[in-house]
């Protein structure tokens, strides 16, 4: 499984999870942490797209989990 995210102007992050094929996994489990610690949470849709909205913080990382899949974790740069 693979996360696309990218950080938008005015605290926008957004991004697609991904199965080893490219295609959309949905309903997978996003989380969004600051320093270990969850600030948000997000189911994905059919097209395994996510988007959370907060304010500028730095060491910020995403946390998906899905059925079937491994744990993945990425840092939003």
């Amino acid at each position: 499984m693979s996360v696309a995210a990218a950080t938008q102007p005015g605290a926008s992050i957004a991004g697609t999870v991904l199965d080893g094929s490219g295609a959309p996994v949905p309903n997978a489990s996003v989380r969004l942490e600051a320093s270990g610690a969850t600030i948000a949470e997000y189911r994905t849709g059919n097209d395994g797209r996510f988007q959370f909205t907060v304010d500028a913080q730095s060491m910020l990382r995403i946390v998906v989990s899905a059925p079937g899949f491994a744990l993945t974790t990425e840092a939003v740069p």
